[in-house]
């Protein structure tokens, strides 16, 4: 029993180490935009066999696609958006930091949420996805950039209109196998102490 527990948990440990080895990690965040500035950030990190890059950028929605004014029960939202930014984004490649000059406007699509009518406060999952197009400054090297992001906003309820909150972010199913591997080794080690 032993034997296979330990069979079973270095199987685990191998397969899931075998899924980063080349590795894109995305994460996004998002705000109700308060009309004060920036509300969206993309940061994505690729760790390839030949090339380590990080790409960082930092921009905005139009006011009328995600803000803080409040929406209305039973209010439609997501879709398409553009995306501008307000300065150059950053790319490091392989340990080098360069500007990234972003051209023109990023498309940024959210999963539609369709608010109910009943008054009560809730929590929906959202995806983003997020697009756009950039030259390294001094290389002249053309990127596409893209990501996608799985997450939730809350809903809160008041004053006769539902209020958004920052778009946080759901575990990937990957980061979910390496925990629960880790678990199990947990509870197996924990087991065998106990035994004894």
């Amino acid at each position: 029993m032993k034997r296979s527990l330990w069979a079973i948990l270095f199987s685990v440990v191998l397969l899931s180490s075998g899924m980063f080895a080349d590795t894109i990690n995305t994460t996004m965040f998002f705000s109700p935009n308060d009309g004060s500035g920036d509300n969206f950030g993309f940061l994505q990190r690729l760790d390839g066999t030949n090339i380590r890059m990080t790409i960082a950028i930092g921009g905005g929605t139009p006011y009328s696609f995600f803000n803080v004014g409040g929406y209305a029960p039973g209010s439609v939202l997501g879709g398409s958006s553009d995306v501008f930014f307000s300065d150059s984004g950053i790319v490091t490649i392989n340990g080098t930091q360069h500007e990234l000059d972003l051209n023109g406007t990023g498309t940024l699509f959210m999963s539609s949420i369709t608010l109910p009518t009943n008054g009560k406060s809730f929590t929906a999952e959202v995806g983003l996805d997020f697009m756009a197009s950039g030259t390294v400054a001094d290389t002249g090297q053309q990127l596409g950039i893209s990501g996608a992001q799985v997450g939730k906003i809350t809903f809160t309820f008041g004053n006769g209109a539902y209020f958004a909150s920052a778009f946080t972010t759901v575990p990937e199913p990957s980061a979910l196998v390496l925990m629960g591997s880790g678990l199990i080794g947990i509870l197996g080690l924990a087991r065998r102490r106990l035994r004894v």
